[in-house]
């Protein structure tokens, strides 16, 4: 009795090439998720702040560290949303909404309290691309599955 050769495992087309329209929908998708694990991921450092003797000390330090790092998720979201399909693009749109709402919040909420001079506030901002497109790189990659050896 002949075996049955299982079909090479390739990656399952998708009924839809990848548009500017289905990038959008997976941005839109991501954002909410990544702003929600932003604010999930305040309350446990807000209280470890609290425990320390002078809390203003370190709360921009954890401030951009939690925003990097939901930059970073949302990137990855993104691409995942997307099928894992051009994470170049995927990186690019998320951090640029990002980019964008921070915008809108910085225009909404009255004046900050560090001293940060333009220019470093431009770049701690412009930082926020590199880590999407890391992010979205890092959703892109699939899982390898070692191989079983037959005997």
């Amino acid at each position: 009795m002949k075996s049955k050769k299982k079909p090479s495992k390739t990656r399952k087309s998708i009924g839809e090439e990848p548009s500017l329209q289905s990038l959008g929908k997976s941005v839109l998708l991501a954002l909410p998720i990544t702003v929600a694990f932003a604010l999930l991921l305040m309350l446990p450092v807000t209280a470890l702040l609290l425990k320390t003797g002078n809390p203003n000390a370190y709360h921009t330090g954890a401030g951009l560290a939690i925003l990097y790092l939901a930059t970073l998720l949302g990137g990855t979201i993104t691409t995942r949303l997307h099928h894992r399909r051009t994470p170049l693009l995927c990186g690019l749109a998320m951090g640029g909404a990002l980019l964008l709402l921070l915008l809108v919040i910085s225009l909404i909420l009255p004046g900050n309290a560090h001293t940060y001079s333009t220019a470093l506030q431009v770049g701690l901002h412009a930082l926020l691309l590199p880590t999407a497109l890391l992010g979205s790189y890092l959703g892109a990659k699939e899982r390898s599955v070692p191989r079983r050896h037959r005997k």
